[in-house]
């Protein structure tokens, strides 16, 4: 997992701590043998490293160069040496800064002075040949990352340390100690972790952890990547699981989360794709963003009445099957929490004054606007639903069918997007407006039949609706742009039904004409063109064949009429075409243009895009 994600916040709130100097363009640099150094106290005489040139694999840090005593190491002074096996540090540092050993692949021995005092974030992170290292007793902080990814077999924190950064260490230590002493941290009862003491806050654990009986918190990434743990017991005196705290544990398979526990933070369980099972307690109150994402061997999820919040994306587990929706939760987007494209049951507890999910329906819907908010492959739409809400049966790949009963006025965008199986939809007449991409990606769906009611469809709402093959425009629908609605290149029969004020097939023509106009404003392969039209509207031919004739009448063919049509070879034009608008043809593999009229009148036609003819053969005083 990608944890920098997480860490942009905590830098904000941490901040960044640098030396002056040790910043390129700063303070002029000055080189002595191996090193390149700056000075950063003229009367102190001191001086920090920020740039090692030798190749050297047994290194001792000088204790002065040029006369200043060297007290610091600079950001990414020795980074990705790979010569270093050894580092000895003279005994006058007190800092070692960000990344300055970072990815010293050989190294394998550090000797650290008694004097220092800090160790700057990914200091030695992937040092990973770096197996042990006695911090000194005066050390003080323990930057972010330090000595991430190195394989130390144990660690024992000093009796001074202050702090300690996120995922200072590998997760895979085998002893984690602290000194008795230390008044900030402690690893009591043997826990093989390190605890802020004030706080009951378990930081950091090491192989095979318990968590103590006294901890109140797990912290931030606290058992991240702990890839032997199968199951802990969390005791009933934690109060708070943070951010991340075992996400990617891979062989964790159950976890009981105690009624003490009031909050799980962003990201704790993500990733725990062997996580089958989760036993909540009542008593939780808020779950976070991402908290249980990608634990794709989670099935069923019973969460508790107690709980009122939850994040987005926290149950974006592949393979849910069994849904419950509790009764203290809040009004929220249940589509942006659950992953319901497996579920085959989904039920809200009696008493949620938000939703329901009457008549075991098997879907969730929102009680005072009677609004289908998301279902399940398995739901059955109550009669008393009077709208399908956005994305409700997005995804659902298995669903094949379903009904929409008859008090249904709406139905939402997306509402049915990608739902690559269904084959039949029946829709009642009250039905007033179909969203955009309502149907998108209905790949199996051959025929819908739009009742007379319906006055609005949304853009793209039948796009990519492949085997789709007979369209009827309602009569009640208004004025829009169907082109936008429908592609749909299978399609063989278009009509639309008597008393529609805006548009008509006449002569059967197997297309929609815009009545007013005279324009031919969604067609088919098998479209035949009146001879009362007068345009060939925009897009109106997504769907057309390799050869098409236009009749005499037609005075313009739209703006991208033709366009993307890779089939279309041959063109008749009429002796009355007087435009063609901009990429009219573009796409098309037009070969031959055959013109009903001379070659002074097709000079005549203004042609926006005429590149879009280059190369076309055009026969004029056309005949056939």
């Amino acid at each position: 997992m990608k944890k920098e994600l997480f860490f942009i916040c905590a830098a904000a709130v941490l901040g960044t701590v640098c030396f002056t100097g040790l910043t390129a363009g700063k303070v002029s640099a000055k080189t002595s043998g191996d090193y390149q150094y700056v000075i950063t106290g003229k009367k102190e005489k001191t001086c920090a490293i920020r740039k090692y040139l030798g190749h050297e694999s047994d290194v001792v840090v000088p204790a002065r160069i040029d006369g200043y005593v060297v007290t610091r190491i600079g950001n990414r002074a020795f980074k990705n040496n790979s010569d270093i096996q050894s580092i000895k540090l003279s005994k006058y540092i007190t800092v070692i800064g960000e990344s300055s050993f970072y990815g010293c692949s050989g190294l394998k021995n550090v000797s650290l002075p008694a004097k220092l005092h800090t160790v700057r974030k990914k200091a030695f992170c992937y040092c990973d040949r770096l197996k042990s290292i006695s911090l000194p007793a005066g050390l003080k902080k323990i930057g972010k990352e330090s000595f991430y990814g190195c394989p130390f077999d144990e660690i024992d924190i000093p009796q001074n340390v202050q702090s300690i950064g996120l995922d200072a260490f590998r997760a895979d230590i085998g002893k984690v100690s602290v000194d008795p002493k230390n008044r900030t941290f402690d690893s009591r009862d043997n826990s093989n972790s390190v605890i802020e003491t004030a706080s009951d806050t378990l930081i950091f654990a090491g192989k095979d952890p318990v968590i103590p009986a006294s901890v109140k918190r797990i912290g931030e990434f606290a058992f991240w990547n702990h890839d032997e743990i199968s199951s802990i017991d969390i005791p009933g005196s934690v109060e708070d699981i943070g951010d991340g705290a075992f996400s990617d544990c891979n062989k964790l398979k159950e976890i009981t989360v105690p009624s003490s526990v009031k909050t799980i933070g962003e990201n704790a369980f993500f990733g725990c794709d062997k996580l089958g099972k989760i036993s909540f307690s009542e008593g939780l109150v808020s779950i976070g963003r991402c908290v249980f994402e990608g634990c794709d061997s989670l099935k069923e999820i019973r969460l508790p009445d107690s709980l009122e919040t939850i994040g987005a994306g926290a149950f974006f587990c592949n393979n849910l099957d069994s849904i419950y929706i509790p009764e203290s939760l809040k009004k929220t987007d249940l589509k942006k929490i659950f992953e319901f494209s497996s579920a085959t049951k989904i039920s809200v507890a009696e008493g949620n004054p938000y939703y329901d999910s009457r008549d075991n329906c098997n879907a969730v819907i929102e009680t005072a606007s009677n609004t289908l908010i998301r279902a399940s492959k398995t739901t059955v739409i109550p009669d008393s639903v009077t709208a399908i809400g956005d994305d409700a049966f997005s995804s659902l790949h298995d669903l094949k069918e379903i009904t929409v009963p008859s008090n249904v006025k709406t139905i939402g965008n997306s509402a049915f997007w990608n739902c690559e199986l269904l084959e039949k939809v029946i829709l009642p007449e009250g039905l007033v407006s179909i969203g955009d991409e309502a149907f998108e990606g209905c790949s199996s769906l051959r025929e819908i039949g739009l009742p007379d009611s319906l006055e609005r469809i949304g853009e793209e709402a039948f796009f990519a609706c492949n085997k789709l093959e007979k369209i009827r425009i309602p009569k009640n629908l208004k004025k829009t742009d169907l082109a936008e609605v429908f592609v749909c290149e299978s399609v063989k029969s278009i009509s639309v039904a008597d008393g529609n004020p805006y548009y008509d097939s006449r002569n059967n023509c197997n297309a929609v004409v815009e009545t007013a106009s005279d324009t031919i404003v969604l067609a088919c392969r098998k479209t035949r063109i009146p001879d009362t039209v007068k345009v060939i509207g925009a897009n109106s031919f997504r769907s057309a064949s390799s050869k098409i004739v236009i009749p005499e009448g037609v005075v313009k063919i739209a703006d991208s009429a033709f366009d993307g049509r890779e089939n279309l070879e041959r063109i008749t034009l009429p002796s009355t075409l007087r435009y063609i608008g901009e990429e009219a043809f573009y796409g098309c593999s037009l070969k031959t243009v055959n013109y009903r009229g001379s070659k002074a009148l097709w000079n005549k036609i203004k042609i926006e895009d005429k590149d879009s003819l280059s190369g076309v053969k055009i026969n004029f005083n056309y005949k056939g």
